[in-house]
């Protein structure tokens, strides 16, 4: 046989396989620190979340987290960059009046960011809102749940270690 094999679809064999191959969607590991959190956000405050990694403009990221809204009406949740030298900065991501319990984004990087900068989580001061279980999963397309960056993991194991004590004493 020669020739191009159309399916039922009407669609090439090449053209059904590229699609079935750009649907297929992935989480990432997550890439920013100090994110179990569980805190009340309100007004550009919140935990520092450093990144473990660089950000290139272009990269996407799926931003997740769990909303618990103290107000009738929902909140309004944000994640911004730090103020740094840039005080006209917008968030990357918000909910609007969310009443859900989840909500996630995939975020295009509008610039690059360093390995180590730090984006706040910020609320509508007269929506608050509890906040937990941040992720930032790069190159992901979709959000998946919520886990430790490998970094909090090896924190938290020396940590542990430099507490170790018999007697009083540290062992190491």
């Amino acid at each position: 046989l020669k020739g191009i094999l159309i399916l039922s679809s009407g669609k090439t064999v090449e053209q059904d396989t590229q699609d079935k191959i750009n649907g297929i969607e992935i989480g990432g590991r997550n890439i920013a620190q100090n994110t179990k959190l569980h805190e009340n956000a309100w007004w550009w405050v919140g935990s520092a979340m450093p990144t473990t990694v660089d950000i290139h403009a272009g990269d996407k990221v799926a931003i997740s987290w769990y909303v618990n809204p103290q107000q009738v009406g929902g909140a309004t949740i944000w994640i911004a960059p730090e103020w740094g030298d840039d005080p006209n900065r917008e968030p990357v991501c918000s909910t609007g009046a969310f009443t859900g319990n989840r909500a996630s984004f995939i975020w295009i990087a509008d610039k690059n960011y360093p390995k180590g900068s730090v984006f706040n989580i910020g609320s509508d001061p007269e929506h608050l809102a509890s906040v937990s279980e941040l992720m930032f999963e790069l190159n992901a397309t979709k959000s998946t749940g919520w886990t430790p960056a490998p970094e909090d993991i090896e924190s938290n194991i020396s940590d542990k270690i430099n507490a170790i004590q018999i007697g009083g004493r540290n062992l190491i």
